[in-house]
């Protein structure tokens, strides 16, 4: 039995990622900084071993391989279910991972890609002790979802998208009785502040798109 990391990601088509920080930027240099984003989390995770598996869920569906060939470096690359509900696509994978044996999974996204791997690790080492563990976004989502089972009522009847997304799916928890347990709180990078606060934290990461990213409001 393993213990898997799996990273949502889509492919970073122009106008269908960042399309809050695109209405600033453009939806090209978007595109080009999600991929950004992609390529850093998952150098930072496979890099620094946080789990034994690492697979990439990718979005859409038919577009596996050619994200698999533009990122590679995981393990495995596996389509996300069919499914416009986001819960739906993330219990899919927790059902997916308790047919085939997996220990613990913990899913995170590329919204949040200087998220520490210590992080990671942590959450991991919850679920010896723990049904669930959750990493708090600041927006009031969550950046990391861990279980050792399939619990379908944390995925459904949330307000994805929206800052009750962790409230509700607290209050999911307490009903089902499952002991969990809170990472630090860390930040998605949507809006245009969240990409200012980036540089700061990581100038590195967005070096290369300085020529591209225009910060003023579009016409």
């Amino acid at each position: 039995m393993i213990d898997q990391l799996v990273i949502f990601a889509k492919y970073p088509q122009p106008g269908t990622v960042k399309t809050r920080l695109a209405a600033r930027i453009g939806d090209e240099a978007a595109a080009d900084l999600y991929g950004r984003f992609i390529e850093w989390i998952l150098t930072t995770m496979c890099h620094s071993r946080v789990a034994e598996r690492v697979v990439v869920a990718v979005s859409p569906q038919h577009v596996v391989h050619r994200f698999a060939s533009r990122y590679p470096g995981a393990d495995a690359y596996e389509p996300q279910a069919e499914s416009s509900d986001l819960g739906e696509r993330m219990l899919a994978v927790f059902e997916q991972a308790r047919r085939q044996g997996v220990r613990k999974t913990v899913i995170i996204g590329t919204d949040s890609p200087t998220l520490p791997p210590d992080y990671v690790r942590q959450a991991f080492a919850i679920l010896d002790s723990h049904d669930v563990v959750l990493g708090p976004a600041e927006d009031g989502g969550y950046y990391l979802i861990g279980a050792k089972e399939a619990h379908a009522d944390l995925f459904r009847g949330i307000p994805w998208s929206t800052a009750q997304v962790l409230q509700k799916t607290l209050a999911a928890l307490q009903r089902l009785q499952l002991r969990h347990a809170l990472l630090p709180e860390f930040f998605d990078v949507d809006e245009i502040d969240d990409l200012h606060r980036l540089r700061e934290q990581a100038p590195e990461l967005v070096a290369e798109m300085e020529m591209l990213i225009r910060t003023e409001p579009k016409p």
